[in-house]
This record gives C-alpha cells, sequence and structure tokens, in this order.
C-alpha cells in the first residue's frame, strides 16, 4: 500500500503557480546537474522567507494527491510540524511549487522503497525532516521507472532558513536539468529486410526419387522476434520413377507466404528460427516410354500445400549470414504417377527437404 493510502495520513497543500517542468535525473545525475546544484548551494546566503504556510484549520478532508506525477508538487515528511519543515515550505511556495505535508511518526524509520513509493504518485520530490533541525534528505524522482529516484543528504549550520533555502534550490536545481538526449533505438528493435538463396534437396516417400530445387525467400522482421514473409522454390533437378514400359519424372514449382518466429530474437551470432507457411503447387509430370504400343504424356495440375521449415543461422557480418534449413510439408492432394492405368509412384504426403545457403539482411531506418 502506497503511503499515501495510509489512513493516518494528514496533507494539506497551498495553492501557487507553478511554471517549470520536470525531468529530474536517478542517482548518477549529470556533471551539469551537479555543478548547478554545487553553485547553488554555494552562493546561497541568509535571506528572509518571502512566505509562510499556516496549517489548515478549516476541517474539510485534505485533497488527495492524482495517480500522475505533479511537477510542482513537493511532500514534506517528518514526525511532525517544525520549524525547519514550515521555513522549507516557505521558500518551496516562494518559487511556485506546491508544498505538502505527511505526518508519520514513524518517518524517520521509512526505508527508500516506501519513500519512492510517494514519488510514484502525485509528487516530484521527497524532503524528509526528522529530529536533527540540521539535516534533510531529498529524494527527486527519475524520469524513467528504469532509474531509482535521485536521494542526496543536505546538512545545515543550525539555522532552519539557510537549510530549507538550500534543500529547495537544490531540487530547483534538478528540477531545471535539461532533458537527457533520446536513446537511439536499437537496431534490433527497427524493421529489417533478409533476402534468401538457398539450393535444397526435396524427396517423398512413395516411390519417386529425389530432387533438387532452388529456394528464394524475403522476409521482413517487423520485430525482435517476429516477421512475416513469401517464398519459392524453382525446380532444378526432377525426380524421378522408373520400370521396364518407361519413366515417369515430377517438377515441384511452390509459391507462398509464411509467417517468421525466431525465439532468440534479432542480434545474436547463433539465430534459429521456425516458419509457417502456406503456398500453391505447381505439379509437372512427364511420361517417357521404351514401347510403341505406349504413349507418353505431359500433365500438370494446381494444388495447396502447408509446411514448417526450422531453420539456424549464422552470422557473418553486419550484412550477410549462411543459413541451414529443414522443411516438412503435406499437399492437399498429393501427386500420383501411373503407367498404362497402374499407379507407381505418389509425391507429397508428406514430403522433405533440406538445404545450405545464404540471406542478405538490411536494417531499415525509419
Amino acid at each position: 500500500m502506497s503511503l499515501l493510502d495510509r489512513p493516518d495520513r494528514r496533507l494539506g497543500f497551498v495553492t501557487a503557480h507553478a511554471t517549470g517542468s520536470v525531468d529530474v535525473g536517478a542517482r548518477s545525475a549529470p556533471v551539469g546537474v551537479v555543478a548547478a546544484a554545487l553553485v547553488a548551494l554555494a552562493t546561497l546566503g541568509p535571506r528572509a522567507a518571502a512566505a509562510t504556510v499556516a496549517p489548515s484549520t478549516s476541517g474539510a478532508a485534505a485533497p488527495t494527491l492524482s495517480a500522475t506525477v505533479a511537477p510542482d508538487r513537493i511532500l514534506i515528511l517528518g514526525p511532525a510540524r517544525s520549524r525547519l519543515s514550515e521555513a522549507i515550505a516557505a521558500e518551496a511556495e516562494a518559487i511556485g511549487l506546491h508544498p505538502g505535508w505527511a505526518i508519520r511518526a514513524d518517518a524517520a524509520a521509512l526505508g527508500d522503497a516506501e519513500v519512492a513509493d510517494l514519488l510514484r504518485g502525485a509528487v516530484f520530490a521527497v524532503l524528509r525532516v526528522g529530529e536533527d533541525p540540521a539535516r534533510v534528505e531529498v529524494w527527486v524522482a527519475s524520469p524513467s521507472d528504469a532509474h531509482p529516484p535521485h536521494h542526496l543528504t543536505v546538512e545545515g549550520d543550525g539555522d532552519p532558513e539557510r537549510l530549507a533555502l538550500r534543500c529547495v534550490e537544490l531540487v530547483r536545481a534538478l528540477q531545471l536539468r535539461p532533458p537527457a538526449p533520446r536513446a537511439r533505438e536499437p537496431s534490433a528493435r527497427r524493421p529489417a529486410l533478409r533476402l534468401g538463396l538457398t539450393p535444397t534437396l526435396t524427396w517423398s516417400p512413395g516411390g519417386l526419387g529425389p530432387g533438387a530445387t532452388l529456394a528464394l525467400s524475403g522476409t521482413w522482421m517487423f520485430g525482435e522476434r517476429w516477421g512475416a514473409g513469401v517464398f519459392g522454390t524453382v525446380p532444378v533437378l526432377r525426380g524421378a520413377v522408373e520400370r521396364p514400359a518407361g519413366r515417369a519424372t515430377l517438377a515441384v514449382t511452390v509459391v507462398g507466404a509464411a509467417v517468421r518466429y525466431q525465439p532468440w530474437g534479432r542480434g545474436q551470432r547463433w539465430t534459429p528460427s521456425l516458419d509457417l507457411g502456406v503456398a500453391a503447387a505447381l505439379l509437372r509430370s512427364r511420361g517417357e516410354v521404351t514401347s510403341a504400343l505406349l504413349q507418353g504424356e505431359d500433365v500438370s495440375a494446381w494444388t495447396a500445400a502447408a509446411q514448417l521449415q526450422l531453420g539456424q543461422a549464422f552470422t557473418l557480418g553486419d550484412l550477410v549470414r549462411l543459413r541451414a534449413d529443414a522443411t516438412v510439408g503435406l499437399l492437399l492432394a498429393p501427386a500420383l504417377l501411373r503407367f498404362a492405368g497402374e499407379e507407381v509412384a505418389t509425391w507429397g504426403r508428406p514430403f522433405f527437404s533440406v538445404g545450405v545457403g545464404a540471406d542478405l539482411g538490411w536494417t531499415l531506418r525509419m
């Protein structure tokens, strides 16, 4: 539970107008920020408070903090309101901040994690005032959840007004820090295009010999692990079956689309991949007879296919990768080869292919 949600809170905000914006750092603040804060602390001298803050006596419910961090609200945390906390509130109001109080008897025992919980609420800075009137702890929210809050301790010389001024000037110096430069997006998160060329050996149980194809692919990697693309095969060597009456050959041309998943992501030396695709397959058979009583025929037909491809790529450089692929698939309607009405071979239920090739890749700057 957030500290702001505890039933023993008492918050009272004074109204003021803020003109600054917040972009504060983590523990490792930039040199410019630290220098600005040190200069502010070194050059401060005694100054009368420009305003006073009085506790609310109206009896109305204290306002609750919004869920969004406000760039003009600070929270003063302590076991009770004191001269030092009143001075901090006055100095904060003087520069346009909204000071508020969280009165807790156990304020001195709260850890960094509990104080950081306040910074995820509606304030950008927490100043803890304890029993020691010469010491104040300051937390300032980080602009990113990936970094812890900035945590500093400010010590004084016994004068509450001078210590309050130092604390508020430090908060203002951190509040006015220029925004950090935008980090460049890692190349693994930018879209990439890969074009592949792989000679493959294909075969299918059913009596037809193996054939050879040239596999072409183009893959658009739109995420670190996911992509989509197109692929196709061009027959180079036909599978064949021979009988005393003649010989039959089959060539298979495939054109389709696939979705790719890379479990290890991109930018690795070794990159496994899994492609699931659907395709249209053109089957072309050719009959060659040895008897004058028979006549050979050339027949072609279209069918659909589904396939699963497992791949492993090895990166050679920024552009080129070697890859090995193994594919298993099914034809919706398998190819049937007949001699004089007798079925001598089938192809496509299932079919397999293996190949080793290369692909080229370009990371797009968008």
